[in-house]
């Protein structure tokens, strides 16, 4: 049976219309149970107001079908949706008429007439993979046509009439000639269609798997460590076409004809993205920590180390018992009229301890610090639990009401006595645990935590350096004494969500193209109908491409005249990569977006009249204390100027950072660098020029709120200097630059450690180039025995190493895993000079090479492989951070990365940029314009 079907009366209803319009139209209203006024049908057109224009909708088809099955494993399922309906709309406004080129006649209206097909059909199935994954697919596909006729009626004709008698207007779009044949009659106004269509498929695979592995704990007992890893991948495609169609009467010359306007679309879309994950669950492991520091201890009461633990907690456990004891009656009712808003219920203690002990808990556990070190005040903690519970505002107010405060001051006073006591019993513990950790068991603590060896200390030395309080436990107070560090590490390990590791890995990638048509010319009734068809025929298929052919045959054969016609196209192809990477409840993020987007005009003929391309590529880092970005663009255009094509290049971009980790020695830090590059003067005190806030907390702020940002800009006549220099030259002034740039960043470092990186490379560079030329350009020649491609410091590629002369061993970080990294980068900073240097000269080879004809599309695929290179270039020097790039130097105040800098000492100097190079900048929050921090 097949899923889409139509009721045989309507069918019959509809035929008996087409045969006798007058006759059939009521039959066939009352086949679709189109609701009408009959009377409003009868009306003469003349004597209907605006309010009571019928609009009427029959519809022809309306069905829907559905349907599921199971083949090769996967499930499917099927729907489809058809609809056909006929419309008579009002009769057109004044505005309407004009957009439409309509002019009734006098005593005549202008009718719409219209038909509306859609059509709808999908497709999905899924199928499971094992236990650990699923895969799904879909397919839609859908088309919506509407057609509207445009017929004048007289005045005096009813509703009835003026369909039956406009039925023989009803052609279709693609009958030129029955449509020329109409031209004259003054009655027919012409036909407009709309029409649009989609095509959707996708494909998806996901995937998860997890397993427990078993170790011991740090109390000896089995641990579970909790391994995890997932995959989603997903494969989406849609074309979208449409079209617009406008055919009205026109006479020109004494001739009748059509005039037509056209527009159509056609677009592609494909998206894919993966996502891989892995995570490493540390919770079982963090918990065996917190078992074996307790057991190590000398012995104490478990609940009054719960206590040292978590005091606010603990106290909060027996509130219930001091309302009871400490509060009566009259005031637990004032209480709760305050706090729920109605007097006591059999269950208002319970709310009222529900209610009471969130605030006391909070102003207990803040405390831990004057708890641990024995300077809590009662007295003030009672307050401090009010304060919250009301808040400040509210509690000044409601404490005014004498009944109000005569039940504040009762659980105030109840609190504060009970805290005092607690806290004596509280301090005494804190006393005997310290001194009973002095007496010995330091010795056990350092035993048990002696499995973390070189990891633990090394996390304890980035806690202590990123986080100034890493914990605020009494129980850390109590062990600061003899080991405040590792106290550290035991209260991040016990935290849940510090006691994960995750990363996530994700690549998208989605390209884009649409290709438009806009056409207007002018179809007249003699002359070669041959090629007047041919033309019009070709408009009417939606087709989009060079009808420069067809246009002068017709207008040669007297058939046609064009008013206007171009074609379009734009595409974009986006690439996003992300890393992020969870370590103990810290977030580190590295990001790369790259943009090449198309845009491209020309004539029916072929002959480009206007294009513009973009390069864009941004590298973003983040953590919770700095977040870096690098951006770059080049941009492409191409105009018109007196006949002659001109086709300019320009480049901009931005360094950019910002974050809490921002201070005043951070910034003075990557001044003081750049200016040394640069061998320009600084400001000894950064401070002096930005004038910050004096208060500490307000300077605190200030420097979190800085930006600091580099803006790069080469403008069209820029880009024509550096264009213009010696490839030699360009190359030469890179390698200096990238040399100083170097040496600064490595001095010292692991790799470079006991030399710099200008004499390794010149060492290298003699041993596999002697007696080849100068230094320079034996340093060049070594560079470029690098291949393009990305090599990761912890896995090199062991071929490139064998081929430079690096000796490297995979897997394993050594001094020639960095070397090989480095001057991998330098070769591509390198090659994006070049690269960069002669993109103005292909371009032009491309886009203004005579006759400087053909499709948009035929230009797209010729440049769009120059603009892959000019992106891939740009990767090479749009560097965020060293640290997330695979190098992993691994520091958390680090400033500009050398090949950044490298780029844009180097374009400075080739295009002469003053003063002096592209400057350093900096905005604080309020100021007006950002502060330039070099001097010239």
């Amino acid at each position: 049976m097949p899923l889409l079907q139509v009721d045989p009366k309507l069918l019959d209803a509809a035929n008996a219309f087409r045969k006798n319009p007058a006759a059939g139209l009521p039959p066939l209203l009352a086949a679709v149970g189109a609701p009408h006024d009959v009377q409003l049908l009868v009306t003469p057109l003349g004597e209907l107001k605006n309010e009571q224009q019928p609009e009427l909708s029959a519809k022809l088809l309306d069905a829907a079908g559905k349907t599921a099955t199971t083949q090769l494993g996967w499930e499917w399922s099927a729907q489809a949706d058809a609809s056909l309906s006929l419309s008579i709309a009002p009769m057109l406004d004044a505005e309407e008429n004009r957009q439409l080129g309509i002019a009734p006649a006098d005593g005549h209206v202008v009718m719409s007439y219209g038909a509306a097909l859609s059509l709808s059909a999908g497709l999905s199935g899924q199928q499971s993979i094992g236990a650990w994954g699923q895969a799904s697919a879909n397919l839609s596909a859908g088309t919506d046509a509407r057609l509207w006729w445009y017929v004048q009626a007289e005045n005096r004709a009813s509703v009835v009439d003026a369909a039956a008698d406009a039925a023989r207007y009803w052609l279709l779009p693609n009958d030129l000639e029955g449509l020329l044949r109409l031209a004259p009659d003054p009655m027919f106004w012409g036909l407009r269609l709309d029409l649009k269509a989609q095509l959707t498929a996708g494909l998806s695979l996901g995937a998860k798997a997890g397993w427990t592995a078993w170790t011991y704990g740090l109390d000896g007992a089995r641990a579970g460590v909790g391994l995890s890893v997932g995959m989603d991948a997903r494969l989406q495609l849609q074309h979208q076409g449409g079209m617009r169609l406008h055919v009205r009467p026109e006479q020109r010359g004494g001739a009748w004809g059509l005039k037509l306007e056209l527009e159509t679309l056609d677009a592609h879309d494909e998206r894919f993205g993966v996502t891989l994950s892995a995570g490493l669950d540390l919770r079982a492991l963090a918990a065996s920590a917190e078992r074996a520091l307790r057991a190590g201890w000398p012995a104490l009461d478990a609940g009054r180390l719960s206590a040292l633990t978590q005091p606010g907690t603990a106290l909060g456990a027996q509130l219930g018992e001091l309302l009871r004891a400490k509060i009566a009656n009259p005031e637990l009712e004032q209480l709760a009229l305050l706090l729920f808003g109605q007097r006591a219920l059999p269950d208002v203690e319970r709310q009222l301890v529900d209610r009471l002990t969130a605030p006391l808990v909070d102003a207990l556990d803040n405390a831990s610090q004057q708890l641990a070190s024995q300077s809590a005040d009662a007295a003030q903690l009672a307050s401090d639990w009010m304060e919250r519970l009301l808040g400040k505002a509210a509690g000044d107010t409601l404490l005014g009401k004498p009944s109000v405060a005569k039940a504040a001051n009762a659980a105030l006073k109840a609190a504060s006595s009970a805290l005092a006591a607690e806290l004596k019993k509280l301090d005494g513990e804190i006393q005997a645990a310290q001194a009973k950790v002095k007496a010995g068991a330091s010795d056990a603590l350092d035993k048990l935590l002696a499995p973390l060896g070189a990891f633990g200390a090394r996390l304890n030395e980035e806690l202590a350096k990123l986080d100034q309080n890493p914990v605020s436990t009494a129980i850390a107070k109590a062990l600061q004494a003899y080991n405040d560090a590792r106290a550290g590490l035991l209260a991040a390990l016990s935290e849940a969500k510090k006691a994960r590791l995750g990363i996530t890995l994700s690549e998208q990638v989605q390209r884009s193209r649409n290709a438009s048509l806009a056409f207007e010319g002018w179809f007249g009734p003699n002359g070669d109908r041959a090629a007047a068809q041919r033309l019009y025929q070709a408009l009417c298929s939606g087709r989009i491409g060079l009808l420069g052919e067809l246009v002068d045959a017709a207008s040669a054969g007297g058939c046609f005249e064009l008013g206007s016609g171009w074609l379009s196209e734009t595409s974009k192809l986006v690439d996003s990569e992300s890393a992020l990477l969870s370590l103990f409840g810290r977030d580190f993020s590295s990001a790369r977006v790259s943009l090449i987007g198309m845009r491209f005009k020309a004539d029916l003929w072929g002959h480009l009249s206007a294009a513009d391309a973009n390069v864009d590529i941004e590298a973003v880092t983040k953590n919770q204390w700095l977040q870096r970005s690098v951006a770059l663009g080049v941009y492409v255009s191409l105009v018109q100027r007196d006949g002659q094509a001109e086709l300019s290049l320009s480049l901009k971009g931005a360094y950019a950072a910002r974050g809490k980790a921002t201070t005043k020695a951070f910034v003075q830090h990557v001044v003081d660098d750049y200016a040394a590059l640069l061998g320009a003067r600084t400001h000894r005190d950064v401070g002096l020029l930005l004038n910050p806030p004096v208060a500490p907390e307000n300077a605190k702020a200030y420097w979190r709120d800085l930006v600091l940002t580099l803006p790069v800009a080469l403008n069209a006549p820029a880009w024509r200097r550096f264009e213009a220099l010696d490839p030699a030259q360009v190359q030469a002034c890179f390698l200096a630059h990238g040399l100083d740039c170097l040496d600064q960043y490595y001095a010292g470092m692991a790799g470079f450690s006991h030399t710099s990186p200008s004499e390794v490379l010149k060492e290298l560079a003699d041993e596999n180039f002697k007696g080849g030329g100068s230094q320079q350009a034996r340093m060049l020649a070594y560079l470029g025995l690098y291949r393009p491609g990305h090599v990761s410091a912890r896995n090199p590629d062991l071929d490139a190493a064998n081929r430079v002369g690096i000796a490297v061993q995979s897997g394993t970080w050594t001094d020639g895993s960095r070397r090989l990294s480095v001057f991998h980068r330098f070769a591509a900073v390198l090659r994006c000079a070049r690269t960069l240097h002669a993109a103005g000269p292909r371009l032009r080879a491309i886009l203004l090479a005579e006759p400087m004809q053909g499709p948009p599309a035929a230009f797209r695929a010729g440049i769009e492989p120059l603009l892959m290179e000019i992106r891939d270039a740009l990767e090479a020097v749009a560097v965020a951070s060293e640290t997330m790039s695979g190098i992993g130097i691994g520091t958390f105040d680090e400033g500009m990365t050398w090949a950044f800098n490298t780029f844009i000492l180097a374009m400075a100097d080739l295009i002469g940029q003053l003063p002096p190079g592209f400057l350093l900048m900096a905005a604080g929050p309020g100021d007006a314009q950002p502060v330039p921090l070099l001097l010239s």
